[in-house]
């Protein structure tokens, strides 16, 4: 709308001339109508292709696979051509009334008046551009800021250089004998083996605690792994030991949390007896022997809940996490594969990297950063065409002002502040708009049981650096225009046809 209001300067002699030969106003709206509904189709065209050309990037950038079936649902041609016609009128109804509205006396003699509700209309498009952009940017800035909290934060557990095969169940009674074997590389620093691991499902059951009614349910997050688990994800405890070899007591044992302990009252856990139930009317006891610093064995979505290790029997299905050394990595993943081969050739060896599995619970935040980097630049581009158009409008008006102002001796820099004014205030007042946003931003936060101290004056922070390249862009467009205009001959604006 902008963009076609500003060309309106350039055509108001036309639309004069075919007034003056009898044209009436219902024909020149068509004409203009029409001129934009081809545009807008025209348009649609290469949106599509640039869709078509776009769109396995885009789909590989947020990891889904998207594709538009435009013949094999009926509809869709249709409704991008009827779409493509409605955003045409749309977006050419204004500037065709305000073309058509125009006097023929007025325009053949170079004046221009496109009244104040337009000039309100054109303001309000651009401040309501600059809002989106406001919006978006600062959302970018959030969601990039959390993504890299929650990527860095320290979860309790050290995650980098674990390599974890799958499918522990392989090896079946060998698995101790494949620890052995991979251990002899002195690149391998830690091996262990669990039905699961952070990250991953944990079993969510019930217990009770010994001497205690049965109506006192307790939920509690449990994992079965090895002896080593502790050592391999270097965790910390706070109360006591870890399972021992040496201990074969260890079998109807477990290590739980600081949150299990706040979560079932007891002030002295270790020694504590928990019962879970076996069957009807019937318990299995394991004794409490250490309790564990807590860790975030969930995703920072989630608060620290209770949890408890048992020690595994044997070997399930499960994973076997492996801590390797920094130093020639592809060989000593080579040297696991082979060990793997060896011991078993009915399963391929598959693993994966402990931190990056971990990245993969924020993968929806991830896109999302990444989606919105890109739309930032797309609604700072379409904002800054709208204002260029206002601005080239507003500058074509003022030709003879400006023309005055040249030849009573403004300067270029002057006369670029006198068209930067408006533009000032247009950010500023979307500025204003975009301030509740504020409050959108803290409720996406709180999806987070964990996330960066955002508060008011680090709003106010990132409003301000975010206006500041908002007016960086929106003072670079309008200098395009304001500088041709100062530059231009006064006696070229001052004069009549």
């Amino acid at each position: 709308m902008n963009l076609s209001t500003a060309r309106s300067a350039g055509r108001a002699k036309e639309v004069g001339i075919k007034k003056v030969v009898g044209s009436s106003r219902r024909n020149l709206i068509f004409q203009f109508l029409f001129e934009s509904v081809i545009t807008s189709l025209t348009a649609l065209v290469i949106a599509i292709v640039l869709v078509e050309l776009l769109l396995p990037s885009f789909s590989n950038l947020i990891h889904l696979s998207l594709n538009i079936e435009y013949f094999e649902r009926w509809w869709i041609i249709p409704f991008l051509i009827l779409f493509g016609i409605l955003v045409g009128i749309f977006a050419g109804s204004y500037p065709a009334f305000v073309l058509a509205s125009y006097k023929p006396v007025s325009v053949l003699k170079g004046v221009l008046e496109a009244g104040a509700k337009g000039s309100l209309l054109r303001r309000i498009l651009v401040i309501a551009q600059f809002v989106v952009s406001i919006s978006i940017l600062l959302g970018t800035f959030v969601t990039d800021k959390q993504v890299r909290y929650i990527l860095n934060k320290d979860i309790g557990f050290d995650k980098e250089n674990i390599l974890v095969i799958r499918r522990s169940d392989a090896l079946k009674d060998q698995i101790d004998a494949f620890k052995q074997e991979l251990l002899k590389n002195p690149r391998v620093l830690s091996i262990s083996n669990g039905n699961s691991i952070p990250g991953r499902n944990f079993s969510n059951n019930a217990i009770f605690i010994e001497g205690q009614s049965t109506a006192n349910t307790y939920l509690i997050w449990q994992v079965w792994v090895n002896y080593e688990f502790a050592e391999t994800f270097s965790l910390e405890l706070t109360e006591e030991r870890f399972f021992q070899k040496d201990m074969a007591s260890d079998s109807a044992a477990i290590v739980i949390n600081e949150a299990a302990v706040k979560s079932l009252g007891l002030e002295d856990p270790v020694g504590k007896r928990l019962m879970q139930p076996s069957g009807p009317n019937s318990f299995q006891y394991t004794t409490i022997i250490g309790v564990l610093k807590d860790f975030n064995f969930q995703s920072l979505h989630q608060n620290i809940e209770p949890m408890g290790l048992n020690l595994i029997p044997g070997n399930w299905e499960g994973y076997i996490p492996v801590k390797i050394d920094v130093t020639n990595v592809p060989k000593t993943v080579e040297f696991i594969g082979q060990t793997w081969e060896k011991f078993n050739q009915d399963y391929p060896f598959d693993y994966f990297w402990m931190d990056d599995d971990f990245k993969r619970q924020y993968e929806t935040e991830i896109k999302t950063g990444k989606t919105l980097a890109i739309f930032s630049l797309l609604s700072l581009f379409i904002a800054s065409l709208g204002l260029f158009g206002l601005v080239s409008f507003t500058a074509e008006k003022r030709t003879k002002e400006i023309g005055i102002r040249k030849s009573l001796g403004a300067s270029v820099p002057k006369i670029l502040t006198l068209l930067s004014k408006e533009t000032v205030y247009m950010v500023s007042v979307a500025t204003l708009f975009s301030i509740p946003v504020f409050f959108v931003i803290r409720m996406w936060l709180q999806n987070f049981a964990f996330h960066f101290n955002f508060n008011i004056i680090v709003f106010v922070l990132w409003l301000l650096i975010t206006v500041l390249i908002i007016l960086i862009i929106a003072i670079t467009t309008v200098s395009f225009v304001a500088i041709g205009a100062a530059r231009r001959n006064p006696a070229d604006s001052l004069r009549y046809e």
